[in-house]
């Protein structure tokens, strides 16, 4: 039996029934989410188009991984109706988290690049010539206690989501989306 979810845009949901808002604080700044303030101010893409359990769930999130959406730590982001909207946690918030680990020591990234003669070349940063073709990307993070660095290494088309800035600078964006997220994934480790 297939069962078939119907979204409702949020403004419609919230005549219903509107969540309470939710209160936290992030760095000695105090953080207050709602639905309203949501749908206005942080929904990337179509806020029209974002459901009320859409809105909860990345109210939700942001309190609960202490996120401040008004700095660009976390976007709900969402084009189209008949999809569903992503959570994104910032580049910056993991940058943050990973300082603060007592066991983060640093990280290397860059792009895995297909010259024209057809080699391959792994790059630290995101250097590209017009005639060469990302494929991919790669990082290092080095966490003290383990014998070797912790490396991922992705291919473009897992990430590439065709729209606006991956369209636009996706080098630059797999960078962003690679460095040292692994090292400390709680960030319930803080540096003195």
């Amino acid at each position: 039996m297939a069962v078939k979810n119907q979204l409702q845009p949020a403004q419609q949901q919230m005549q219903v029934q509107k969540p309470e808002a939710v209160s936290y604080k992030v760095g000695g700044i105090d953080i207050h989410l709602d639905p309203d303030t949501v749908v206005n101010y942080l929904v990337s893409g179509d806020p029209n188009t974002v459901t009320l359990q859409e809105i909860v769930l990345f109210m939700q999130l942001c309190k609960a991984q202490g996120l401040n959406p008004f700095t660009r730590e976390a976007y709900l982001v969402k084009y189209k109706s008949d999809s569903p909207a992503q959570v994104i946690v910032g580049k910056g918030a993991f940058e943050k988290r990973a300082v603060r680990c007592q066991r983060f020591r640093g990280f290397e990234a860059g792009v895995i690049v297909r010259r024209q003669d057809g080699g391959i070349d792994w790059r630290t940063g995101t250097f590209l010539l017009p005639e060469e073709q990302l494929v991919g990307g790669w990082a290092r993070v080095y966490v003290d206690g383990f014998d070797k660095p912790v490396e991922a290494a992705v291919s473009l088309k897992e990430y590439n989501t065709g729209k606006s800035v991956w369209a636009a600078a996706p080098a630059t964006c797999w960078e962003n989306s690679s460095a040292p997220w692994t090292s400390c994934p709680t960030g319930n480790s803080s540096r003195a």
